[in-house]
């Protein structure tokens, strides 16, 4: 599922989010808590203060908060992240396995190449 941006702050594509979460991931040495996972990754994307606190108008929710999530459901899907308990997320052993080849290989986005 495709996050819709919210116009007024502009937010990375989950594509980007998901990458970034596999690296983050694979850089801890335990399980990562879910409010941890959304500072650590802001940090880590080097997102503004503005970008983090955006709202969805409709919700009343936190836009970051919601596509980070997305993210993490996506990597779950494809089966590279688990919760060992409620509220904290690990890397399968298949899922350190791909943030290790992106780590040698990194895609590049469409933007990226330009396109």
């Amino acid at each position: 599922m495709k996050v819709r941006q919210n116009p007024s702050v502009k937010l990375p594509h989950q594509a980007e989010v998901e990458g970034k979460l596999l690296r983050l991931l694979l850089g801890t040495s335990h399980p990562i808590a879910t409010l941890a996972a959304y500072t650590e990754l802001a940090e880590y994307m080097k997102l503004t203060l503005e970008q983090t606190r955006a709202i969805y108008p409709n919700t009343g929710r936190s836009a970051w908060e919601y596509l980070v999530r997305q993210a993490k459901r996506r990597l779950k899907d494809e089966g590279w992240l688990y919760c060992p308990k409620v509220g904290l997320w690990a890397l399968t052993k298949v899922g350190v396995r791909e943030a290790q080849l992106r780590e040698r290989a990194p895609t590049l986005t469409a933007e990226e190449l330009g396109l």
